[in-house]
């Protein structure tokens, strides 16, 4: 069988391995916080912000504008990042960006109008795809041979923390 028990503790073995060595990491441990923090909160969060953002008028194109505002700006937004995670290190590539997201988020809890909303995008545009910094950041900080262990074992640990959300 191409997936036998041998074959599935390794991997599991590898990925427990992975999210240890992540945590012990005190470079790799603050760069995934915030990825962390984001794929338990957005799971149960999610179902629950289009009813919030109807309850403040906005109806379904109105959401696809905002969706389009943070889409575009993260377009902008994320070579810049890239760029000051490869020049200036993740103080500036990763925590600059999930700060500004995270006012973002706030405004958005906060947001009591429409213009709210739309000021929380254009603050979440500005993130700079902080998950994909993240990830760049862990790979940086790997032996070549684990790199691709190392990104799988983020998305997986991402959606152990999105089922746990959703559980929630």
């Amino acid at each position: 069988a191409m997936c036998d028990a041998a074959t599935l503790r390794f991997v599991l073995d590898t990925q427990v391995a992975e999210a240890r060595r992540f945590w012990r990491h005190k470079g790799l441990r603050t760069a995934m916080i915030v990825p962390w923090a984001e794929a338990f909160t957005a799971a149960f969060l999610t179902p629950v912000v289009p009813f919030f953002m109807q309850a403040l008028g906005i109806d379904a194109a109105g959401m696809g504008q905002l969706r389009s505002v943070q889409s575009v700006l993260l377009l902008f937004s994320a070579p810049i990042c890239g760029y000051l995670l490869d020049a200036h290190g993740p103080f500036l590539g990763i925590a600059l960006p999930s700060s500004i997201c995270s006012i973002g988020c706030a405004i958005r809890a906060c947001a009591t109008s429409a213009s709210s909303l739309y000021v929380a995008s254009i603050f979440s545009g500005l993130s700079g795809a902080k998950i994909e910094m993240a990830v760049a950041y862990v790979s940086r900080h790997t032996d070549a041979a684990q790199r691709t262990l190392a990104v799988s074992a983020t998305r997986v640990q991402l959606q152990v923390l999105t089922l746990a959300g959703t559980v929630c």
